[in-house]
């Protein structure tokens, strides 16, 4: 059977498609938070056996991920990335110390519009990653990752009112919400595992400090599973107002009741049982609440 060229040129190119054809063993989802601040929620579904390095990776090793924007968005970085938790292990690839994500990773980015323009509904982020297992290393890429459409956070101009319901603490107290009614509440939702929640926790302790006698109360909210992990963090980070938690992670019933997507993560409450605000952190978080408390001084 004679071949001709045009069926050789096919199967020598089927043939290279074959041979460097690669697998694509992240994939990443975008969405953009629109609120007092706006936020790009990205997120990386890690397959098993693979990593994804840390920003903060040290040179000399594979590529740490690294987030942009295209020229063509009207829009820019507007602060500290929130990063994950990531793992710290020699990887044999490289035969050095790594820092990286296995699974699921969710990466908070805060945008700033440029002057005389509004971030849209629907934005483009530029990723920058590398991705190896115990094996190999695929070799770096960089991703255009779109948005779906634009979701709102609930702001005071349209507050929607909280039933009343308990939250038990690690010693069995019960706390209800209409207990508080007439002071400022802050469910404040975190983990000990979750870096970004243990880097805001600090910041959180000074507000409860500067707030908590003029009317203002916090429960902490965690999404762990480990107990004693839960407690060493609350210890470590010197958290001092009531804690509670179902010790079931993601599963755990406020994740739906709430519509949790990321942490850390919080909701106040007015002193009339209103929801005021959804996802205030550290400064917008203190302005909002000097804000409340003058008006009802």
């Amino acid at each position: 059977m004679k071949w001709s060229a045009q069926s050789i040129l096919i199967l020598t190119m089927l043939s290279s498609m074959t041979v460097f054809a690669q697998p694509q063993p992240i994939k990443w989802s975008l969405k953009v938070e629109k609120g007092e601040v706006t936020r790009a929620i990205l997120k990386a579904e890690i397959d098993p056996g693979w990593h994804l390095y840390s920003p903060d990776q040290q040179t000399g090793g594979p590529v740490p991920t690294r987030f942009s924007i295209p020229e063509d968005q009207n829009f820019k970085i507007a602060g500290e990335i929130d990063l994950p938790l990531a793992r710290t292990e020699i990887d044999p690839n490289f035969n050095l110390e790594t820092q990286f994500y296995e699974g699921e990773a969710e990466f908070v980015i805060p945008l700033q519009v440029i002057k005389g323009s509004v971030i849209p509904d629907t934005i483009t982020l530029l990723v920058s990653f590398q991705t190896c297992n115990a094996s190999r290393c695929l070799p770096p890429r960089q991703l255009r990752v779109s948005s779906e459409p634009a979701t709102a956070r609930i702001e005071a101009s349209s507050p929607s009112v909280l039933g009343d319901f308990d939250f038990i603490d690690f010693e069995g107290k019960r706390h209800r919400l209409s207990d508080f009614k007439g002071r400022l509440v802050l469910l404040d939702f975190w983990a000990s595992w979750c870096g970004p929640c243990r880097r805001e926790n600090p910041n959180i302790v000074k507000i409860y400090e500067k707030y908590k006698n003029s009317g203002f109360e916090i429960f902490g909210v965690s999404l762990d599973e480990n107990v004693e992990a839960w407690k060493a963090a609350i210890q470590k980070d010197g958290i001092t107002w009531p804690q509670v938690s179902e010790l079931k992670r993601w599963e755990s019933k406020v994740v739906k009741d709430f519509g949790i997507e990321a942490i850390p993560y919080s909701v106040l409450i007015d002193q009339n049982g209103k929801i005021v605000a959804k996802g205030l952190r550290s400064d917008e978080l203190d302005l909002k609440l000097m804000e409340l408390l003058r008006k009802n001084s």
